[in-house]
């Protein structure tokens, strides 16, 4: 929570303010270097640089961006990855981020939060309702959507959607036994073209996400596609016929009545509270998938290529994460 922050915003009722790079070119700085703490970036747009906003060089914590644009830039949008720096309490929400390369083939990642071999870190923070896509043309490294380093911990990332992005739309490491990190209602669209959908190494809860048109999609959750993409597990793992979803080809992916998917999970810890929507799972028979199956048409918001449930100001489920 922050106190009484330091609040950078554009104004209200009127159009987006745009902090925009000197020099349009692959060899630009970055937008907008940030470091401090308690204060808010709120509805402003970021365009022309390198990196749009690095979080750094020193340490930052307890810091929002809130409905933040950033576009058409050369590198990574948003990265927290100074060597030695642990980064803490940052939230960053309701953004669109989108032509991480426009300047040149770069990794570019919309988030980068940490670093490799637990060089530095992100701990206690929130990724949540943004939409990250067309990315197509990222070239080397993960080329991630999301991505968080090794050593992170107590990281949430959720309800965020990612479209068209070559590498997996979330990808999160060992967490060294710190605390484990949540991916919960993520939608990937299109997004691991060339790679898995959401990834994680160890030390991380994933529930309740879609993956729809990746090269390979997550262990244990109804998938629609083929069941023989490298780590998947064929036990547990339903594929999809005409009678599993309402209707897969058009993206709605709710149990149709009698869904083979209805009771037939299991939850023995009774972790997993909510489903994608925010209705509540059963405690014993849980419907197997994103969605716990209640009536006989979704309850919640269609799928769409955007932010979920359609604008950055949507509702979505904000609901008890753990038990």
């Amino acid at each position: 929570m922050l106190n009484n922050p330091i609040i950078i915003q554009g104004a209200p009722n009127e159009t987006r303010p745009i902090i925009q790079g000197p020099v349009a070119s692959a060899s630009a700085q970055n937008i907008i270097n940030i470091q401090g703490s308690n204060f808010m970036v709120k509805g402003i747009a970021f365009t022309k640089g390198s990196r749009g906003i690095r979080l750094g060089p020193n340490v930052i914590k307890n810091a929002v961006f809130d409905d933040i644009f950033i576009y058409n830039i050369t590198g990574t949008a948003i990265s927290a990855n100074d060597a030695g720096n642990e980064y803490s309490n940052i939230t960053l929400r309701n953004s669109e981020i989108t032509n991480t390369n426009t300047m040149a083939n770069t990794t570019g990642e919309c988030v980068y939060f940490g670093c490799s071999n637990d060089a530095c870190r992100i701990r206690d923070s929130i990724i949540e309702h943004n939409y990250c896509h067309d990315t197509l043309n990222s070239a080397g490294g993960s080329r991630a959507g999301f991505q968080v380093k090794s050593g992170s911990y107590n990281v949430i990332i959720r309800n965020n959607v990612c479209y068209k992005v070559v590498g997996p739309c979330i990808i999160v490491y060992d967490d060294y036994d710190r605390g484990r990190n949540l991916i919960d209602g993520n939608l990937a669209i299109y997004a691991g073209t060339a790679d898995l959908g959401i990834q994680c190494t160890s030390g991380a809860t994933i529930t309740n996400n879609i993956v729809i048109n990746a090269s390979a999609s997550i262990y244990n959750n109804a998938i629609n596609g083929a069941l023989d993409a490298t780590g998947i597990q064929v036990n547990g793992t339903f594929g999809v016929s005409s009678n599993v979803f309402v209707d897969a080809t058009a993206d709605k992916l709710y149990p149709a009545v009698n869904s083979p998917l209805i009771n037939k999970g299991a939850n023995p810890l009774n972790q997993v509270l909510y489903d994608y929507n925010g209705m509540q799972r059963s405690n014993t028979t849980p419907t197997v998938g994103a969605y716990e199956y209640s009536t006989t048409n979704n309850p919640g918001c269609a799928i769409t290529y955007s932010f979920k449930c359609g604008s950055s100001t949507a509702a979505v489920p904000q609901y008890p994460l753990f038990p």
